[in-house]
């Protein structure tokens, strides 16, 4: 694929991914299929709702093929889900870093629109779909970026983990048949694998 081809469909696919993931199916079944960890059970999907803020975008604090979601759990605190949308050839070196920044104005957002439970802010659920060629190789955790603390600053270290999907080398798309992210996992890498072609 020459690069300008490689571009246009780079953009053609987070376009319509982006599109895919403002559906609450979609984010259901991704949290479901990719994050099932035990506070899923306190989530109210009821209350899933996508943010949507154009003062966010106007002042490009977020990227545009970024998707952002947030849903209460039983005891009324809301959690964010953030899914950024990767779709390049090189790997982003500092990535956690680039989502630290993320996390950190969206925090900053929920403060300011005084969205605060009990003066604490929500948590948010980090998450990169990327599909890109090459198989992920940079850090998920900003702690494998930095250097060794000195002597006495070892609690200053910032701690930030994401959660890292790499459509073209899970060794598990998950179940299409019953979940609608696998389904799509699965048909991209049908997909790139030419069989549609």
């Amino acid at each position: 694929m020459s690069k300008d081809a490689h571009h246009t469909h780079s953009k053609d696919y987070d376009a319509a991914n982006r599109l895919v993931f403002e559906h609450a199916i979609m984010i259901v079944h991704l949290l479901r299929g990719y994050v099932d960890l035990p506070w899923l059970q306190l989530a109210d999907f009821d209350t899933l709702e996508q943010v949507k803020d154009t003062h966010l975008n106007r002042q490009r604090k977020r990227r545009h093929n970024d998707v952002i979601w947030r849903l209460q759990l039983k005891d009324e605190r809301w959690v964010y889900v953030y899914v950024m949308l990767e779709f390049q050839s090189s790997i982003d070196p500092i990535m956690p870093v680039r989502m630290m920044t993320y996390m950190g104005l969206l925090w900053e957002h929920v403060a300011k629109q005084h969205s605060l439970i009990d003066g604490k802010l929500p948590f948010i659920v980090p998450i990169v779909i990327y599909h890109g060629e090459r198989r992920w190789s940079a850090p998920t955790s900003l702690s494998e970026l930095l250097s060794e603390a000195p002597p006495g600053l070892e609690r200053f270290l910032p701690q930030l983990r994401f959660l890292l999907l790499d459509e073209q080398h899970m060794h598990n798309l998950g179940d299409p048949s019953t979940n609608l992210v696998a389904a799509l996992f699965l048909i991209e890498s049908i997909t790139d694998a030419g069989v549609l072609d």
